[in-house]
């Protein structure tokens, strides 16, 4: 004897497969499309970046050599001179006061140098904006001597 089903569950089975097959196609497109759209996003903010880190290295480069032209300018001067050559006293205060404002530069340049140190080993003294102070008094000058006559090790 053979056993009948019904119609109704042939009818059921038939729109399972119908809604399956036309859900399962919209669910892989929807997957890609989905991952396209992440890695198109991805690609355009790394483009972004990079322009971005572009600009920001040629800011630097163009500050970086504006510095180094003050400074190179700022060392022919005689005030510069005089505190290579002399061996100071805290007397010669107009002359320390025309040096420390070659040192820290014009005004523009205040936004990238905030401190300055001017160190003269062959005088051993230190002149910097917070003052002038002698060698001897320098805490680690055995680390700065040892950084200053050996840079490539550091």
């Amino acid at each position: 004897m053979r056993l009948k089903t019904p119609r109704s569950k042939y009818k059921k089975q038939i729109l399972w497969y119908f809604l399956i097959a036309s859900i399962l196609p919209v669910l892989v497109l929807g997957a890609y499309s989905y991952y396209t759209y992440i890695s198109g996003v991805t690609k355009r903010i790394n483009v972004s970046t990079e322009a971005s880190l572009q600009q920001v290295k040629i800011t630097i480069d163009n500050i970086e050599a504006s510095l180094r032209k003050n400074y190179l300018e700022i060392v022919e001067s005689e005030d510069i001179k005089w505190l290579v050559e002399t061996d100071i006293r805290y007397s010669d205060y107009l002359e320390l006061k025309q040096a420390t404002s070659k040192i820290s530069g014009p005004v523009y340049l205040s936004e990238y140098i905030s401190q300055y140190t001017f160190v003269n080993l062959e005088t051993d003294w230190i002149l910097s904006n917070y003052g002038m102070a002698p060698f001897s008094e320098v805490v680690n000058k055995e680390e700065f001597k040892e950084f200053f006559y050996n840079p490539n090790e550091n």
